[in-house]
């Protein structure tokens, strides 16, 4: 039966049923983003493993966080928009998890920088952060029923932070 009663029930069930193992809210939300900062750390250890340049690096991590946010939708919604309910240590932890990703993204563009892989004018702050609100802010407009798909996507996502990085204002 899928009437609107049956319907209501089902999900009173399942809401009785997570909040047998959650306390509130919050604490679904900070689980969650447990799983989604434990997911990007093991991308982030892949691509630094990996035998290329770090400009190959950034490239990749980009793409690769791109690609997994694009496959997990809910996930990146609760991940990078929804972590300002939280409260206390657990916004604390989320804040400082933001940050190491930032540090990330911004350590490669200075250790391209650095190996004059990319031109001396390169603001790695405003390169970084650009970069950071792109990754975010994809899974906003990205279709999954659209002509491209994820991976596609992300792909050219790595592509472009490697072209911001590479460009030449002088």
């Amino acid at each position: 039966d899928t009437s609107p009663s049956m319907s209501l029930t089902s999900h009173r069930r399942c809401r009785a049923t997570v909040y047998h193992y959650y306390r509130s809210k919050e604490e679904i939300l900070f689980d969650i983003m447990t799983y989604a900062d434990e997911e990007i750390t093991r991308l982030m250890a892949l691509e630094e493993g990996k035998d290329v340049s770090d400009l190959e690096k950034l490239g990749l991590m980009v793409s690769s966080h791109v690609a997994w946010y694009l496959r997990h939708p809910e996930i990146a919604r609760v991940a990078f928009q929804d972590w300002v309910a939280l409260s206390g240590g657990e916004l604390e932890i989320q804040k400082s998890r933001r940050h190491r990703y930032g540090r990330f993204v911004r350590d490669k563009v200075e250790q391209c920088r650095a190996q004059s892989m990319i031109p001396s004018t390169v603001n790695a702050a405003v390169v970084s952060n650009f970069i950071n609100g792109a990754v975010a802010a994809a899974n906003t407009w990205f279709n999954p029923a659209g002509p491209a798909p994820a991976d596609a996507i992300a792909e050219e996502f790595g592509k472009i932070a490697i072209a911001i990085v590479c460009r030449d204002d002088t």
